[in-house]
């Protein structure tokens, strides 16, 4: 059966500073939840992540549309 890609997410509208050039603590919290999100992945049933240089490299490594891979460490989502 094929994955079901996800829909994209809305697009984060956080300020890293306010006005008053304090840190925003909005933009603070969705970081904090970003790194548990990546974490959870990392330690869950994801395993070993395919290293690919790119979106082309990613699939013909087998990688479905929509799943993760990594490239120098950074993790990605295959999108074409």
């Amino acid at each position: 059966m094929a994955q079901k890609v996800p829909a994209p997410l809305p697009a984060v509208n956080l300020p890293l500073v306010r006005e008053d050039r304090r840190s925003d603590q909005g933009f603070a919290q969705w970081l904090s939840s970003v790194d548990v999100l990546l974490r959870l992945l990392a330690v869950s049933n994801v395993g070993l992540l395919t290293s690919a240089a790119n979106d082309a490299a990613a699939a013909t490594a087998g990688v479905p549309i929509g799943a993760l891979y990594q490239n120098a460490g950074a993790v990605r989502q295959r999108l074409v």
